[in-house]
């Protein structure tokens, strides 16, 4: 027989089909996987203050145009009110299409 088929069938003869690995090994492996893939929080430190920043700003921002809004309604309703009209009709918000 020559020197590559003896190998492979003492290679064919060998193996089995059967697990011989530890079961800790894979466990250690994910383990370790797992840990790599997560970066240290006091990475974030810089993101997570930009993050408190613009969430304040779109709360003051909500306020704002909250406001806003109660003053466009008092100025509609002081029109009406000069005009004699009995009532007004809110003006329907406008639709916003979105393209993304």
């Amino acid at each position: 027989m020559p020197p590559a088929r003896s190998v492979i069938a003492a290679h064919r003869a060998a193996w089995t089909t059967e697990k011989k690995t530890d079961l800790k090994v894979p466990a250690a492996a994910q383990r370790q996987i797992r840990d790599q893939a997560r970066e240290p929080e006091e990475r974030f430190g810089d993101v997570r203050q930009a993050l408190e920043e613009l969430r304040d700003k779109v709360a003051v921002q909500a306020r704002v145009t909250s406001s806003d809004a109660s003053r466009a309604r008092a100025l509609q309703r002081l029109a009406a009110e000069r005009a004699g009209l009995p009532t007004i009709t809110p003006a329907a918000p406008r639709q916003v299409g979105r393209t993304a």
